[in-house]
């Protein structure tokens, strides 16, 4: 993998990003490479969950960015992962003998459009130290309210008053409209927007998922606010962020209802074919410095939970990130990984700093940085789970 960075554009919006992701695909078409994009669902508001296909190796991958909408990161880091992966010839040569990758780097549009939105109304016109001065004081004031909250100290959110938010800097009618009933019946601020995660009915993605789904309503019964700063934010009914919704993997979240009939449709050559396999899921989320891979013992086998095992350790040797084990299991991804046999699924969290959207950029050189090493952490990860399996 190419040490360098091939993407200067930092911030990225929804439009921005369909841009590039349409010239990769303009640009591959004509230099005659294996690049194929797949429609795997669309929204509520009928915007495309796209998968990008690369390469033609019985070995399938799968990476996803944005689960979350205000993790505009994990958008950079999947878009700069297949610029990188086209542009190094040795290394497209490689990997697409032998893999065929599936990059969703947009699975959440809806909250992706309503964050980013905001937040590139803030940013569009700094040059990089500006940039830097505007995340690190957003950062700043992010880690006050989770120093506050723990002290159970009652103030109004100091992050919320750094970035200029309003429901007009959404450009689409309808998804605006559903944005303004939420934040109406959630008693919320337009200030909220920026950290907005969920998708644009109000159901958290992450959330929405099959394991341990109706210990988590039972939970947000009695929890029914989020953490820390995110602890005026209701969690147990439609809201910018963690609320699980009313049915595991409804087609209301068509967000993860779409990415598990794709990723079990893709297990079931695992199960049928002696040639083609689904080797790993990778889903990239932004602040933390941290890998969330443990599988759950009640479920899964020991030879699978050892196989995670192995693959947290081989990623943590090159990004020196903190494996995390949560007793309180509730992403998709904890489903994967503990129901998927052979199949490595791991959550990565990018960025050391905290601070969703923009804590992460309040040094650019460093956030760069920790880019090139999950970059290089990811495939070289890939390979050792291909030499494990």
């Amino acid at each position: 993998m190419n040490n360098k960075i091939f993407l200067d554009d930092y911030i990225l919006t929804y439009e921005k990003s369909c841009k590039y992701l349409s010239n990769l695909t303009d640009i591959n078409y004509h230099n005659s490479k294996r690049f194929l994009v797949n429609t795997i669902g669309t929204t509520n508001f009928s915007f495309p969950i796209n998968s990008y296909e690369i390469g033609y190796g019985s070995n399938h991958v799968v990476i996803i960015g944005t689960t979350h909408g205000c993790e505009i990161l994990s958008t950079y880091f999947v878009i700069e992962t297949m610029i990188n992966f086209l542009l190094d010839k040795s290394i497209y040569e490689k990997y697409t003998k032998k893999y065929t990758f599936h990059f969703i780097p947009i699975l959440n549009p809806e909250g992706f459009i309503i964050s980013s939105s905001n937040v590139y109304e803030n940013v569009f016109n700094l040059n990089k130290k500006e940039l830097e001065n505007l995340c690190t004081t957003y950062l700043e004031k992010y880690n006050i309210d989770d120093d506050n909250a723990l002290k159970q100290i009652c103030l109004p959110k100091k992050y919320k008053k750094v970035l200029k938010s309003s429901l007009n800097y959404i450009l689409y009618k309808d998804l605006r409209k559903s944005v303004h009933d939420i934040l109406q019946d959630c008693n919320l601020a337009q200030d909220v927007l920026p950290i907005w995660s969920a998708n644009g009915i109000g159901i958290d993605p992450n959330c929405n998922s099959i394991h341990k789904f109706n210990e988590i309503a039972e939970y947000k019964k009695v929890n029914k606010y989020g953490k820390l700063r995110y602890n005026d934010i209701p969690a147990y009914k439609p809201s910018p962020i963690g609320f699980h919704g009313f049915d595991p993997l409804t087609k209301k979240c068509p967000e993860t209802y779409y990415l598990n009939n794709f990723i079990q449709n893709l297990y079931k050559k695992n199960l049928s074919s002696k040639k083609e396999k689904l080797l790993a899921i990778f889903s990239y989320h932004c602040t933390g410095g941290e890998i969330f891979s443990y599988p759950d013992l009640s479920i899964c086998s020991k030879s699978n939970y050892d196989l995670h095992l192995k693959a947290i350790d081989n990623y943590r040797k090159y990004t020196n990130y903190i494996p995390r084990d949560e007793n309180l299991k509730f992403g998709y991804m904890d489903y994967y990984r503990s129901t998927l046999e052979k199949v490595i699924s791991m959550t990565i969290e990018l960025s050391r700093k905290n601070g969703n959207p923009i804590g992460p950029f309040s040094n650019i050189d460093d956030i760069l940085e920790e880019v090139k090493l999950n970059k290089i952490a990811l495939f070289n990860t890939i390979d050792y789970i291909s030499s494990i399996i």
